[in-house]
């Protein structure tokens, strides 16, 4: 039968209170894939709806008093800590953590890779056609070399960068134990692509590093040694981002602060003991356009004081060690790098909601918490039924997919390859340079259309080798269903 019979499997059952989690990750991780941030107008209507959604969750969900006792206690603080530093990032992350009672770890992140790529990846696409109205800023970068850096969509080509660091995750936590090599490979062109527009060589360091961190788990045998490794990679981002910077003086500072793109010099500024409080200090007040705290560890300790940075500690302590017990390699590779970008990167506990790990926490709490959930009632009670929803026939949309792993032959391979080096090429070097590069200092003109031939080139290469890909597997597919019908 060419129509698929409509049975169990086309339906899925979810209870109305993870449904509606969902709704509110999905709120706030669409906003932010589209590159939505803080400030914005729109961006209130999107909290405003996502916080809806999460209420409701809330008042729907039956916790235990002792459940309750620390969701509301977190909330409370959090809601203090707020008023003082004037952060949203501080409820978010508290957000995100205390709503993840009954709901699945699993269906978060595969509902975060279908947003992620519609979003983010729309995002970009659309950047592409239009790149003449993408915003552009010259920076120099390898010492005196002026590159071209392009937002793409989003606020800094940084986020950029991270953006493709989510996406990879979110991949390799679906892929899981069938992650392999040829995903290694393709990842990892993509993460040089992504590059030559973001020239983010933070971005670019993390991406590498947790595809060989999780490629390096996929295949080896991991032993005791490799867990301890594991585990002392937190303590060593926390040195690194506390210690380093109030210690290190005179040549190691200078040393340390230009490996770390100066983020040191940051944040010893900001680590002064008068700034380390209970409540945390004001964002705005205390950072500006050039002072501004890049660093994740740092930026919980300073912006939302003491009390709060000791317990994300403690519990990221514990997590870590539950998860090395239970022998979860692809999480806690998504973990420790989530940790090495912290370093250099404010995303873990700021407003910019890419801090995966933290739905790693909220199921670790509420699973620790279930021994203790003896009686448990909800605030509105006997609302939380169950919904039957149709699925999506995941058949016929994963076709063109399923054609091309079939269908595609070497020969198609490096004759597609061939046409898009030629073509990409051609397009290189033959491109009209925008006019608002020549608009550059005179020291930067040569050095970014260099960057911006290598750019267009390698676009034109990705488009043309793509098209071509798919074209030969699709006419090879119609011969095929010909010669079954004859």
């Amino acid at each position: 039968m060419n129509t698929l019979s409509k049975t169990r499997a086309d339906y899925f059952s979810i209870y109305l209170s993870e449904f509606m989690y969902l709704c509110f990750f999905g709120i706030m991780f669409f906003a932010k894939g589209i590159g939505l941030y803080d400030g914005q107008f729109i961006y209130k209507l999107v909290l405003l709806a996502a916080f809806g959604c999460l209420g409701v969750k809330m008042l729907i969900t039956k916790h235990s008093y002792w459940e309750w006792g620390i969701i509301l206690g977190l909330l409370a603080f959090s809601g203090i800590v707020y008023l003082q530093s004037g952060e949203k990032g501080i409820l978010i992350c508290t957000a995100m953590v205390v709503g993840m009672k009954n709901v699945s770890v699993e269906k978060v992140f595969k509902s975060g890779l279908v947003l992620w790529c519609i979003s983010s990846g729309g995002c970009f696409l659309y950047s592409l056609l239009n790149m003449d109205a993408v915003r552009m800023a010259v920076q120099c970068k390898f010492g005196q070399i002026y590159v071209p850096r392009y937002f793409m969509g989003f606020p800094h080509p940084n986020i950029l960068h991270i953006s493709y660091f989510i996406l990879v995750l979110l991949f390799l936590y679906a892929w899981k134990e069938n992650y392999n090599w040829k995903h290694l490979f393709g990842l990892m062109l993509g993460n040089i692509f992504v590059f030559i527009y973001s020239f983010s060589i933070t971005g670019f360091s993390v991406v590498t590093f947790l595809l060989v961190i999780a490629f390096y788990i996929k295949i080896k045998k991991i032993n005791n040694f490799d867990y301890f490794l594991v585990k002392a990679v937190f303590p060593l981002c926390l040195l690194i981002s506390i210690a380093l910077p109030v210690f290190a003086e005179g040549k190691i500072l200078q040393i340390a602060d230009k490996v770390f793109n100066h983020r040191i010099g940051y944040s010893k500024h900001f680590l002064q003991w008068d700034m380390i409080t209970l409540t945390g200090n004001p964002l705005a007040e205390i950072t500006d356009n050039v002072l501004a705290i890049d660093n994740s560890f740092v930026f919980a300790l300073i912006i939302y004081g003491a009390p709060i940075f000791i317990v994300l500690v403690l519990a990221y302590f514990i997590l870590i060690k539950s998860y090395v017990y239970e022998k979860k390699k692809i999480e806690l590779a998504i973990i420790i790098s989530y940790f090495v970008a912290g370093i250099t990167e404010p995303l873990l506990f700021n407003s910019s909601f890419k801090n995966m790990t933290l739905i790693f926490l909220g199921a670790f709490l509420f699973k620790k918490t279930e021994k203790y959930s003896v009686k448990e009632f909800a605030f509105i009670k006997e609302k939380d039924f169950e919904l039957k929803v149709q699925g999506v026939y995941w058949q016929k949309v994963m076709v063109p997919f399923h054609v091309i792993k079939r269908y595609i032959q070497r020969r198609y391979v490096f004759i597609s390859m061939a046409a898009a080096i030629v073509i990409g090429g051609i397009y290189a070097v033959g491109r009209k340079v925008p006019q608002r590069i020549w608009e550059r200092r005179e020291e930067e003109i040569k050095s970014v259309i260099f960057f911006e031939r290598i750019r267009s080139g390698a676009t034109m290469f990705v488009v043309v080798y793509t098209l071509l890909i798919v074209i030969f597997c699709l006419n090879n597919y119609r011969k095929n269903k010909k010669q079954e019908i004859s």
